[in-house]
């Protein structure tokens, strides 16, 4: 993305992408039906994109991370023996952590 100031001020985005589509399989969609998010349930494919853009946008908040956070960093999900986690983290030290264990 490149970002440009024309004389007003404002801050503008190029987005390349948008000059690669839509990609050759798609060229004869029309450009309208390509963010069409209206609700069809006879349509599962629609429905499962529009649901999973509801639940991202609906846990986009400042108190669902910082829940996430303090629920991943407590590192309690996982168990292993000291080896295997050496073995997982530092592979290249397997043979040198067996001669010591």
């Amino acid at each position: 993305m490149q970002k440009f100031q024309n004389g007003t001020g404002k801050i503008y985005y190029l987005d390349p992408s948008e000059h690669l589509r839509p990609e050759p399989i798609f060229a004869q969609k029309p450009v309208a039906k390509f963010r069409d998010f209206t609700i069809d349930p006879a349509d599962p494919i629609k429905e499962r994109v529009r649901e999973t853009y509801l639940e991202m946008h609906t846990h986009q908040t400042l108190s669902f991370v910082q829940n996430k956070m303090a629920n991943w960093t407590k590192f309690d999900k996982f168990e292993v023996c000291k080896y295997i986690a050496i073995t997982i983290i530092f592979p290249t030290f397997a043979p040198i952590v067996r001669l010591i264990i």
